[in-house]
């Protein structure tokens, strides 16, 4: 079987999307809103004069994901559990691992077994948790201590009060983006959708 044959996408061309089950579409939407999310800090770190890299299961191997998704093996694992992006600060000359996740609740957990990879692989990688009203920031060490990040009980680990310097004007401007893309209208669909599934 060759990569780009047409059992690595969604739906054959042509063929009847009745077909095709609710859940199925639970992949492309999940991507999509992480996709926003992700160019959002992206391009905040772009203007702010960091340099950043593509990097991530869903940018490096675009049509390997769905293909892998539930495959056990360690080496899917290891291929899954790459961060989004790598961040390189030019005036400091450091590289940042990050990993993006877009979050509607008002908290962030991650699962145990999930920081396997991260803390051998990624040990000084972040994460950067896109809500709906900020951006929050944490270590990989640091969510594996606290287990839970409670959004209204840590503005520590707001964007603006991290180690990575970028200037408050600019936060403010990304939080606009974040309320228009993010906004009530979209938290009320995203519900219904993910009910969906």
């Amino acid at each position: 079987m060759e990569v780009n044959e047409s059992k690595t996408v969604y739906l054959k061309v042509g063929e009847d999307i009745s077909k095709n089950k609710n859940s199925d579409f639970s992949l492309p939407y999940h991507l999509t809103v992480g996709r926003i999310a992700e160019s959002l800090i992206q391009e905040l770190f772009l203007f702010e004069g960091y340099q950043t890299y593509k990097n991530g299961l869903e940018n490096t191997y675009q049509y390997l994901y769905k293909q892998i998704k539930k495959n056990k093996t360690e080496v899917a694992k290891s291929i899954r559990k790459s961060p989004d992006l790598i961040l390189y600060d030019p005036c400091k000359e450091k590289l940042y691992y990050a990993e993006i996740k877009f979050c509607s609740t008002s908290y962030f957990k991650w699962k145990d077994n999930d920081f396997e990879n991260y803390e051998v692989r990624f040990p000084n990688g972040y994460f950067f948790i896109v809500t709906p009203a900020n951006i929050y920031t944490i270590s990989i060490k640091e969510l594996r201590e606290i287990k839970i990040l409670y959004f209204d009980k840590n503005p520590n680990f707001l964007i603006g009060n991290s180690s990575f310097n970028l200037r408050e004007y600019s936060l403010e401007r990304f939080r606009e983006f974040q309320r228009v893309l993010f906004n009530d209208e979209f938290l009320k669909q995203h519900k219904e959708i993910r009910k969906s599934f």
